[in-house]
């Protein structure tokens, strides 16, 4: 009778904090920012590519991946909430990872940077590439070891991008498909971590790592 009274004393406890979970909603207003390092790639495409368009199709094109954290681990390392009303169905410390100012202004600019498209008016092919995925998580893969063999998960997982684009050319109004990228980039470095009471994120080298990779192979399909 004891033992029936105190499981039923702990469901009353733990079934509004079970609730609690289930019902946490992201604050948008608390933003890790994506900054993209700046590079030029040595072929210059001014005299081939007019300029580059990107357009996210993505459900959710708000964000770019999320961060969530912990009540304690936000309280220990000082992590400031976020400023919207709290209230107890608001996970007021977790994050949301974004490019400013949106994806796909933030790629535009750096590809048409890194590929040094000039829009000069005599040259008439664009670039159009159409995001249908990119996603920053903590656990992209399951952790593969030196042998090539993937580990389960409670092993443990590779932090990543997953990442599904499609490049076409366009010219006169008419698209050519230029080549299709559906993959998950994998890293051994955490996503994000803490080193002390110092936050170290690696979000901004996986997403230059990421759009460097596929922007690059288009000297390799349309080599101008």
């Amino acid at each position: 009778m004891r033992i029936f009274v105190f499981i039923i004393l702990a469901l009353s406890i733990y079934s509004p904090i079970l609730a609690q979970i289930e019902a946490k909603t992201i604050d948008f207003n608390n933003k890790l920012e994506i900054n993209l390092q700046k590079e030029i790639f040595t072929q210059s495409f001014s005299n081939s590519i007019h300029s580059v368009n990107v357009i996210d199709v993505r459900d959710d094109t708000m964000a770019v991946g999320y961060h969530y954290l912990k009540e304690w681990d936000a309280k220990r390392y000082l992590i400031q909430p976020g400023t919207l009303p709290k209230n107890k169905n608001n996970d007021v410390w977790s994050k949301v990872y974004h490019c400013s100012s949106t994806l796909s202004i933030g790629f535009t600019e750096w590809i048409n940077e890194y590929l040094q498209c000039r829009k000069d008016e005599s040259v008439k092919t664009k670039l159009l590439i159409v995001v249908k995925k990119f996603w920053l998580t903590s656990e992209a893969d399951k952790i593969r070891f030196d042998n090539d063999k993937t580990g389960q998960a409670i092993n443990g997982w590779d932090a990543g991008v997953l990442c599904k684009l499609e490049l076409y050319l366009e010219k006169d109004s008419v698209f050519f498909p230029l080549y299709r990228i559906d993959s998950v980039f994998t890293f051994k470095e955490k996503l994000n971590d803490y080193a002390g009471i110092r936050f170290v994120d690696n979000a901004d080298l996986f997403c230059y790592i990421c759009i460097k990779s596929f922007t690059k192979k288009i000297g390799w399909y349309y080599p101008g």
